[in-house]
């Protein structure tokens, strides 16, 4: 019976010794994250999902797009730079080029 009762004792002495101190588990539940904060966390969550573009929105995106051979026609169109040195140096004043630039 003596030899059930030291066992039971230093079973019981080992749990003890492995059992954190009232300290220790304060720390640990203060540093948990509480219901506000999980709350927050997911409105937040919630609102970025709802705030997110859809598929047809990506899908309009995609269509509105301009290609490559798209911006080459237009930058074809556009004046150079020796046109417009040409042009400034055959106009002498600023009352030519603006009458010029009316008749375009």
């Amino acid at each position: 019976m003596l030899k059930v009762q030291a066992q039971s004792l230093k079973e019981i002495e080992f749990q003890i010794t492995n059992k954190s101190s009232i300290g220790d588990l304060n720390n640990l539940l203060a540093s948990k994250a509480n219901v506000t904060d999980m709350s927050r966390t997911f409105d937040q969550i919630s609102k970025y999902l709802e705030n997110r573009p859809t598929l047809q929105d990506i899908q309009n995106i995609l269509e509105d797009k301009i290609t490559k051979d798209d911006v080459t026609l237009l930058l074809s169109r556009k004046v150079s730079l020796e046109e417009v040195r040409s042009f400034l140096n055959n106009n002498n004043s600023v009352s030519e080029i603006k009458t010029d630039l009316n008749h375009l």
